[in-house]
């Protein structure tokens, strides 16, 4: 969806006038929302410029701001893993001296939830952010005058503040401070939208890409999959043409399948899950890029597996499409041919007793307004709603992920997944099934990739796996009409 990004949401603080450009800004010594001690004065006494991104947590244009590239792209490519010129901090101007929203619940709306059930909440700035948050500063809001959101002060070790537009960031710091801002080589940011699977599921998909933010082309990259301090996956992505632009959304796309979530996530979902890049070009980093992943686990269920996914489609449809995946992260639906500004319904046919994840997409980053995604039961029963002007979903960005299950099963589903077990597990080096009905059989490691397929197999049959390495498998069992998965532990 195209549309002229609104930068300005009247919130009145005080009666006084906006910051005049080039006076000296007061000093701030607050606590970011990992509780570290955040001095203006000692930043810009280091010679760095300060970017200050006055906010809050219910404001709409903060929010577009903040889920397409913008203020991120500034501390990726200008920050600590750039050529560490500017430092950026969100400072919630929301919170304490208005008696509007408790100041202790600054930091869950700031992380997407809206803690006092009055649509205090956006979405989850800090992980969208590349840049840490100050989650009460109203009252230094009130101490500068800022009286709309958002407001970007750039602030020169001078101490002298204006008033600037992110996307003259360049010129702006050039011309106030004399200071030419530059970009370093190999350097990308990591993009990853809120990735989401079922409450009955131990695995999840993961997506992501990487947004070149330095200053050459970007031919090859390393990134890892990592919980805590454990590899658990390496892709070594190669990428062609020219791409030393930052006009879109990134690189091309990679994915992590079908990864066992076998340790607690972090408060509201993040870590210890996160992708780290480490390598670009063939250069080792001397600081490696990392990003945590946001899991969140929903607990829809459809009653049927036979559903209807219905869009209405803004001006820009060609910029909308959706997909639903499996457990396995294999594409089973997808929306057929879109027209603009039109509502369509698309029936689709998913097996019973599986976990599903539907995937809204915008090449633009701006959500479809107006426009809608709804997952509906064939009696009209809503799975799902993304509906902009439904508070939760005002603008979804580049991407926004629902996962669901299907709990109903057919005669046949009933003889596969509730008949068809395997056994001993762990095992050694074989093990059988317990179908008496002939089978297909494909296994995979914990990556999704698929190792060895057996076809026409019943519970006479054993499986050799005693070519297998030491650990955690996953065993599809195939018939005509559905399949089943069950984790197999080689001891």
């Amino acid at each position: 969806m195209k549309k002229t990004l609104l930068l300005t949401l009247l919130f009145s603080i005080n009666t006084f006038g906006q910051f005049i450009d080039g006076n000296t800004i007061p000093n701030y010594v607050l606590n970011d929302l990992n509780g570290n001690q955040v001095n203006l004065y000692s930043l810009l006494d280091q010679g760095k410029i300060v970017m200050l991104d006055f906010f809050f947590p219910a404001c709409r244009p903060c929010w577009d701001s903040t889920i397409m590239h913008s203020v991120n792209d500034i501390s990726s490519k200008y920050g600590e893993l750039g050529s560490n010129q500017i430092k950026v901090y969100g400072i919630n101007v929301w919170g304490e001296g208005d008696g509007t929203v408790a100041g202790n619940l600054a930091a869950p709306n700031i992380n997407g939830v809206d803690a006092s059930n009055q649509n205090f909440s956006r979405g989850d700035f800090e992980y969208f952010a590349n840049y840490k948050f100050i989650p009460q500063g109203s009252d230094y809001g009130n101490l500068v005058n800022i009286i709309e959101c958002p407001t970007y002060l750039l602030v020169g070790p001078d101490r002298k503040a204006y008033n600037v537009n992110y996307e003259e960031i360049e010129y702006d710091s050039e011309n106030y401070f004399g200071i030419t801002l530059t970009k370093i080589p190999n350097n990308v940011r990591i993009y990853i939208p809120e990735i989401t699977t079922c409450t009955t599921s131990n695995t999840v998909n993961i997506f992501a890409q990487l947004r070149n933010t330095g200053i050459n082309n970007i031919t090859s990259a390393r990134v890892k999959l990592m919980v805590n301090n454990t590899l658990l996956g390496t892709q070594n992505l190669t990428f062609t043409g020219v791409n030393n632009t930052d006009s879109t959304i990134g690189l091309n796309e990679f994915s992590f399948k079908n990864i066992v979530i076998d340790q607690p996530l972090g408060a509201y979902g993040k870590g210890p899950y996160k992708l780290v890049v480490d390598m670009i070009n063939g250069v080792a980093l001397s600081t490696p890029i990392e990003k945590v992943i946001k899991i969140t686990k929903e607990d829809t269920t459809s009653s049927t597996s036979n559903l209807v996914v219905e869009l209405q489609t803004d001006l820009y449809a060609n910029e909308t499409s959706w997909v639903i995946y499996n457990s396995n992260g294999d594409v089973v639906a997808q929306n057929q041919t879109l027209q603009n500004d039109t509502t369509t319904n698309q029936n689709i046919a998913l097996q019973g007793n599986s976990c599903y994840t539907i995937r809204l997409k915008d090449i633009s980053g701006d959500g479809i307004d107006p426009g809608y995604l709804k997952l509906k039961t064939s009696d009209n029963s809503i799975l799902f709603d993304l509906t902009m002007g439904n508070y939760n979903y005002e603008n979804f960005g580049y991407d926004k992920f629902h996962s669901f299950s299907t709990s109903a099963l057919s005669i046949n589903e009933n003889v596969l997944n509730r008949q068809t077990y395997l056994y001993p597990n762990p095992a050694s080096d074989k093990f059988y099934l317990t179908s008496t009905d002939k089978v297909n059989l494909e296994i995979s490691d914990v990556f999704g990739k698929l190792l060895k397929t057996v076809k026409n197999i019943d519970k006479w049959n054993p499986i050799d796996i005693s070519g297998l390495e030491y650990g955690i498998y996953f065993i599809s069992i195939i018939n005509d009409t559905e399949s089943k998965t069950i984790k197999l532990l080689k001891n």
